[in-house]
């Protein structure tokens, strides 16, 4: 079998792999004519199921099966087995199970030998391989023959065009040169036939006009010797003396011109009089409108008040009411005065008691003004000696500007007058203009952006209650950027003036103090002693309440006693009354049955609330005043001076309900921030404080005067509690802290509950909670620490004695009056100054007018940089869209082209024969219009290369550059204007804490010396005089404000780099602009070039091809250009 193989020239190295795509066993079978479908096999992996179902077909033929499965799976010898099987059929196939294989035939079928038929096969491969070399040979030499053949044609071609371009250039040039000479003298001729047109209409203009007069004076003279005439005739008057005739006719005419000048002037004042007292009416009656709507409202308000003035008026709650719901009714009622009869009598009623106390309230108050009236004069003549210096500040401020101007203006004409003898018309009126502007006489021309946008002039915005608002409206990342140098204004290293920051942080606290805290709730806080004992199960606590009571009478309260008597509470109000327990039910007071019934016992709150209903149920709220009655033989009992709690709170969680509800107690988390603190935040935007450990926070106030916090050991308190043991009696004793007797110990039992397990629960219950309960309880306190945690492993004797000496030393700090801290001392860099409320108010209301000042200017400053450059780009924009329609102007292009388009084509259609001549002289006139065409396109790229010559001739930057020097000259001015407000703060903060003398610095003017250069390049010799001009105004003799100067230096330098960097940009971004119009210019022309190639080419194929060209599309300049545009 693998010889066989061999022989049909297969060479087999994995039976199974080879023959598992089907691909083999097919071409097998077509070798010997049986699988004449095998041109659809394809050898690949994916299609075996595909070529084995159409050599299972074959087999089937053969009389032969096999599982196609076991192939694609390639089991190993299933493959040779099929071999097998195929080759015994092929070569022991019997003639008539060939017959049965193929459908019968009339043409009887030859059996051949296997190696004939292989033969015949080799002999058919071998022509056919021998047909298709030959015919790949001949087409490979034909494709060989067409490339040369083109590549010779191209060549050729290439070499003709770069002739003939050659020569067009020559050509195109010279044409240019003598277009460019025809068209300058065209420009001369036009411009001189247009003067000559001006002149003759200026001519005409004049002539008319003097006809016109002449023509009006002629009539006038006319009309009046005619009336003379008239008069004449009709006796009234007349002159015999010509010259006295003429005289008078002089005369009447001079008085006739006065007389209509009058007539005109006085028509003119007539209507601008009119126009004002209608002004007038329209004001007077606007005012009558509202003066009558006000009296209305007056006399209605005067008649609802004598009515009911005095019950009613000054009682709100219930007067206003009243008013408006019997206004209306009052009027439209014919019983008016019975009804305002009723009503004050109600009133009086209700309200008489009230009103008379108000009354009372009324005379004292009126005494006691009486009695401060002579330090109310003294305060309102130091208010009016303040405005009147505000008033001065204020005219200082505004008049400054105005004077610097005209002594600039006086210096510049003395200047002028030095070497002239008199200032020239037109240099005043620009020098006004100037002034006009805000500018100096010698400043250029005015930045209308910048010049225009006065800082001076921005409103100052309020919040809700009429104060400045410290912050502008600007993006906070621009002003963040600049105080933070980030951004375009990116440095290293920013300087903190810490020395300013101390200062505002004192300054603060002292003019912003805390708010006093509110009084308690309602309760028992009259009473000495209000104790809270805590601690572990079998502590002592109860040990400890009991000698408490005995010492100072306090009463004891359990929280879970208490937890029960308000169950019982509850019970007895939800089942029927019962006379017998009604007496028991009375003894609970009205405030604790209230709190059982509205409150929770499952809650904390719930708790607290109840804890608090029965203590102001126990002692009231306020002492009781009673009559000590002392009954003979009775035992002196000891005055109840308080109260303990035991065993509550239990945890962080009740704690803080208990001084919630008993103190009124509330986190600071909880309230609103303090003015103070929301100050000192808000100016960190200008200076922090310097780092410093401060004082640990105060202790919350508490509603204990002491919590007793018993610490046992474990151990300790398990052996108290085991050890206990009880005698029929029910006295309870314990085996080490208080054995009983002798004769009774066999006889005491040992207490059951709690177990010792059950007390290791409690008490590690207690331990988990006991780190957060004392933190808790540590936050709390007064004058005293009132938190006693110490060891309770002592004798009974020992404890009582430590709580008792800390109750005495309670008494004795309560007995001594509170020492208020002075308010006017703070404590500055580790020294005590003195400084009241009222000076750290000056302070803080000047620091608060600086920041606000400073954030405004600084704010509108930026401003003004963001619109100069979004500006400037616009400008570039709008010279980019101006040279775009530049070179879209139209040409005659289109026209020319379409003209001799349509004379080619009538010629191709009429004419169907061209002698020689003919087309040559066809080609010459193609030839001339392209020339033509290049012509007007070369005077477009000349016309366009001098637009864009003038446009930078006109070039914005040098305008743009003196607008950053004025801006740079506006941020250091802001920045000086801080310095001086700062240095001036930290002089009144010294002179107020050291009661010395303030002396105020006045902030000087910074200018710019517009005599320097401001043009682009390498130096800028205005801007560096500038930032050092600004430097030199710093103070150097105060060791205060080195920090100050360091800043003021550093922020000069920010701005000098930021002045720098935005001339580079400004100059980069217009050379820019200017390679892209250039870059334009270049594409432009290009693109035209290609536009006249393509008509150039269509027009010779017309007369190649002798067809007429109907669809020939000229694009637009328009179109050409259109796509142009300068991406900023």
């Amino acid at each position: 079998m693998e010889n066989w193989l061999a022989d049909l020239g297969f060479s087999i190295s994995n039976y199974e792999e080879d023959f598992s795509n089907g691909y083999l066993l097919g071409q097998i079978l077509y070798r010997y004519d049986r699988q004449e479908d095998f041109g659809q096999f394809i050898n690949k992996p994916k299609f075996a199921s595909s070529n084995l179902a159409k050599v299972q077909l074959s087999f089937e033929r053969l009389r032969l099966k096999f599982d196609p499965q076991r192939l694609i799976n390639k089991e190993f010898g299933y493959s040779k087995k099929v071999l097998s099987n195929l080759f015994k059929a092929l070569h022991t196939l019997d003639p008539r199970a060939l017959l049965a294989a193929k459908p019968k035939s009339a043409v009887s079928i030859k059996l051949i030998s296997k190696t004939e038929r292989m033969a015949q096969r080799l002999q058919k491969f071998e022509e056919e391989r021998i047909k298709q070399s030959k015919q790949a040979y001949e087409d490979h030499q034909k494709t060989e023959e067409v490339i040369k053949k083109l590549q010779g044609e191209a060549r050729k071609a290439h070499l003709d065009a770069i002739k003939e371009n050659k020569l067009f250039m020559q050509q195109w040039e010279e044409e240019g040169k003598k277009e460019w000479k025809k068209n300058q003298s065209n420009l001369a001729s036009r411009k001189q036939k247009e003067f000559e047109l001006k002149t003759k209409l200026a001519q005409d203009f004049k002539t008319t006009q003097v006809k016109y007069i002449d023509g009006n004076a002629l009539d006038a003279e006319n009309s009046i010797d005619e009336f003379e005439r008239n008069m004449t005739r009709l006796g009234i008057d007349h002159v015999s003396d010509e010259p006295e005739r003429k005289k008078q006719k002089q005369n009447l005419q001079t008085e006739a011109a006065v007389t209509m000048a009058k007539i005109k002037e006085n028509k003119s004042k007539n209507v601008q009089a009119a126009k004002e007292k209608e002004i007038r009416q329209r004001k007077i009656h606007v005012e009558q409108l509202r003066t009558k709507k006000i009296d209305i409202y007056r006399n209605h308000i005067k008649a609802i008040v004598e009515g009911l003035a005095k019950p009613i008026y000054n009682i709100l709650g219930f007067g206003i009411k009243k008013v408006k719901k019997f206004s209306k009714f009052i009027k439209d009622t014919q019983e008016a005065e019975k009804n305002i009869k009723e009503i004050m009598e109600k009133s009086m009623q209700k309200w008489g008691p009230i009103e008379a106390q108000r009354q009372l309230e009324i005379e004292e108050m009126n005494a006691k003004i009486l009695k401060e009236l002579p330090e109310k004069k003294l305060e309102i003549k130091r208010k009016i000696i303040e405005g009147m210096k505000a008033s001065r500040e204020k005219h200082q401020k505004e008049c400054g500007p105005v004077m610097n101007l005209i002594l600039d203006l006086a210096e510049e004409s003395a200047n002028y007058l030095k070497e002239n003898p008199k200032i020239p018309e037109k240099i005043w009126n620009g020098w006004m203009e100037k002034f006009k502007e805000g500018l100096p006489p010698w400043a250029e021309e005015s930045n209308s952006l910048i010049d225009q946008a006065n800082i001076s002039e921005v409103a100052e915005e309020t919040d809700e209650f009429g104060e400045p608002k410290t912050s502008v409206q600007i993006e906070k990342k621009e002003l963040n950027d600049y105080l933070n140098a980030e951004g375009i204004w990116e440095a290293e290293n920013v300087p903190n003036d810490e020395y300013l920051g101390d200062i505002i942080e004192v300054v603060m606290d002292a003019a912003y103090p805390p708010d006093p805290l509110p009084p308690f709730p309602p309760g028992p806080h009259y009473l000495p002693y209000k104790i809270c004992i805590i601690g572990p199960p079998f502590s002592g606590k109860k040990t400890q309440s009991k000698k408490l009571q005995e010492l100072f009478g306090l009463k004891i309260f359990e929280m879970q006693k208490i937890i029960d008597d308000a169950a019982k509470v509850v019970q007895r109000k939800s089942e029927p009354e019962d006379p017998k327990r009604r007496k028991l039910a009375e003894e609970e007071p009205e405030i604790f049955i209230q709190a059982a019934l509205e409150n929770s016992t499952e809650t904390a709150n719930g708790r607290s609330k109840l804890l608090r209903g029965r203590l102001r149920g126990v002692f009231g709220d306020e002492p009781k005043l009673e009559e000590e009655v002392k009954k003979p033989g009775k035992k002196e009992e000891v005055k109840c001076q308080g109260f303990a709690i035991l065993s509550y709170p239990s945890s962080a969680e009740e704690a803080i309900d208990i001084e919630k509800e008993l103190g009124g107690f509330i986190h600071p988390s909880e309230l609103p921030e303090s003015v103070s603190s929301i100050k000192k935040r808000e100016a960190q935007i200008i200076a922090f404080p310097s780092p410093k450990e401060y004082p640990p926070p105060k202790p919350f106030r508490t509603v204990f005067d002491l919590v007793i916090w018993l610490d046992v050991e474990k151990n300790t308190l398990i052996r108290r509690c085991v050890d206990r043991r009880v005698d029929n009696s029910g006295n309870v004793y314990n085996l080490t802290y208080r054995p009983p007797p002798d004769n009774i110990l066999n006889k005491c039992k040992p207490i059951d509950k709690p177990t010792e397990e059950e007390l290791k629960k409690e008490i590690q219950d207690f331990n988990e909670r006991k780190e957060e309960l004392y933190r808790c309880f540590s936050e709390f306190g007064d004058r005293w620490e009132t938190l006693l945690f110490f060891d309770a492993d002592q004798p009974i004797e020992a404890v009582t004695e430590i709580i008792k000496k800390r109750l005495a030393d309670i008494s004795v700090i309560k007995s001594q009056p509170i020492n208020k801290e002075e308010d006017s001392t703070i404590v500055f860099n580790g020294q005590t100054l003195l400084l009241s409320n009222d000076s750290a108010k000056l302070i803080a209301d000047k620091w608060e007018t600086m920041k606000f000042q400073y954030l405004k200017e600084i704010g509108f400053s930026l401003k003004l940089v963001d619109m100069h450059w979004e500006r400037y780009l616009t400008h570039l924009q709008e010279m980019g869209n101006e040279f775009r329609e530049f070179l879209e102007r139209n040409d005659d292009k289109e026209n020319i082209v379409k003209n001799f388009l349509n004379g080619l084509n009538g010629i191709v259609v009429t004419k169907t024969v061209f002698s020689s001549s003919e087309l040559s002289q066809t080609y010459a006139e193609i030839g001339e219009l392209i020339d033509l065409l290049w012509d007007i396109t070369d005077q477009r790229k000349i016309d366009a290369i001098s637009h864009r010559e003038e446009i930078m001739n006109e070039s914005p930057l040098n305008k743009e550059l003196t607008g950053i020097i004025k801006l740079a000259r506006q941020l250091l001015q802001v920045e000086i204007n801080k310095y001086y407000s700062i240095l001036n703060l930290i002089h009144l903060f010294k002179a107020l804490t050291t009661e010395t003398e303030f002396s105020e610095y006045s902030t000087p003017i910074l200018k710019i010396n517009w005599n320097l250069e401001v043009q682009a390049g390498e130096s800028f010799p205005a801007l560096n005089l500038l930032i050092e001009t600004a430097k030199k105004s710093i103070v150097s003799d105060l060791a205060e404000i080195e920090r100050n100067n360091e800043i003021f230096i550093f922020r000069c330098r920010l701005i000098e780099k930021w002045a720098t960097n935005s001339i580079q940009k400004y100059t980069e971004k217009i050379e820019e602009a200017y390679a892209d119009l250039d870059n334009w210019i270049t594409e432009s022309v290009s693109l035209e070039n290609d536009v006249i190639n393509e008509i150039a080419s269509k027009l010779k194929n017309v007369l190649d091809t002798r067809n007429p060209c109907e669809d020939l599309k000229i694009p637009t300049n328009q179109e050409i250009n259109s796509h142009f545009k300068l991406n900023f």
